[in-house]
């Protein structure tokens, strides 16, 4: 094969880009110097070429940064938790991890890290980066707990990686005192290896404002049942108080015909002596003391135990 022709193959690879030790594989140095002095390739970080008229991207942009960065870089942080596809996340400025010193490079972040296990790397449009684990744990250190807290959840709903793979990182990483061991200690603490993942930001919010009141967490997307059968997948169950609750948010539960459905449902779990709660998003997000007084209130008055059917496994998937 032609040369030329090989190393745009290469490139086409990698978004459209390439390192100068790539290049010295297939050509000699004087030949690289040829096409750098000719304008045949473009010299866009130290050592590594783009040739001209392909897209710079967001990902070429990144893995230009990776390659610059020498053997065993790979993106990190907010640039892998993009690349993983992680809401909230964009390739601005690239995140790039190494293991030996970092080289400085313009408009790169760079961290250095000795703890680097093969299980912390990964690969995602053929761009190496962190594993979804090593991602998170690296964001508790340099984004809000909350934001970290919704994208662990996120992560998790999504199957992308398990309590137990959290658990098991943040051991690998906690022993070097790294950058983040607290709070993903914090947030691992109530998350079981059954835990289910809050599956929208106002069900986060929910559970925060009940952890943080000192109330007892629910269980989260509950099966219900009375004699008839299945009547529906709740939000949160406070089992032993035999409370339901659910949070609507601001669009889904306001067509008639899904309040007309919601009524519906709420009445049918009532007549098999279940309590139902419904907060709204205002009621959530704007009046969270509220919310939690109201929960206190219907926590102490409890029923008798509740006869609840969990429905059978033929159950629909969803609502």
């Amino acid at each position: 094969m032609d040369k030329d022709v090989d190393i745009a193959t290469l490139a086409a690879s990698q978004h459209g880009v390439f390192s100068d030790r790539q290049a010295r594989l297939r050509l000699s140095r004087s030949a690289i110097h040829h096409r750098l002095a000719s304008a045949r390739w473009l010299e866009i970080l130290p050592r590594v070429y783009r040739i001209p008229g392909t897209p710079v991207t967001g990902r070429s942009e990144l893995m230009a940064a990776v390659l610059a960065s020498g053997d065993g870089a790979v993106a990190s942080h907010e640039s892998a938790a993009c690349l993983w596809g992680l809401p909230g996340f964009e390739l601005l400025a690239p995140r790039v991890t190494v293991q030996r010193r970092p080289r400085r490079l313009q408009g790169i972040k760079t961290c250095q890290t000795f703890t680097f296990p093969s299980s912390h790397r990964s690969v995602v449009d053929d761009i190496p980066c962190t594993s979804v684990a090593r991602t998170l744990f690296d964001l508790c250190g340099t984004i809000r707990l909350e934001r970290v807290e919704r994208t662990l959840d996120t992560a998790l709903g999504r199957g992308l990686v398990t309590v137990q793979v959290m658990r098991e990182t943040l051991e690998q990483m906690g022993r070097q005192g790294r950058d983040g061991t607290a709070v993903m200690t914090v947030l691992l603490a109530p998350r079981g290896d059954g835990h289910i993942a809050p599956e929208s930001e106002l069900e986060a919010r929910f559970l925060r404002l009940v952890h943080e009141g000192g109330l007892p967490t629910p269980d989260q997307q509950v099966d219900l049942g009375d004699d008839g059968g299945w009547v529906g997948r709740v939000d949160f169950f406070f089992r032993d108080a035999g409370l339901v609750v659910e949070v609507d948010g601001m669009a889904f539960h306001d067509a008639l015909l899904d309040r007309r459905a919601d009524a519906r449902r709420d009445a049918r779990l009532r007549r098999a002596r279940f309590r139902v709660e419904r907060f709204r998003w205002g009621d959530v997000v704007q009046r969270p003391e509220y919310v939690r007084q109201r929960l206190r209130d219907l926590l102490e008055d409890r029923p008798s135990p509740s006869p609840e059917t969990v429905a059978s496994s033929s159950r629909p998937s969803t609502r």
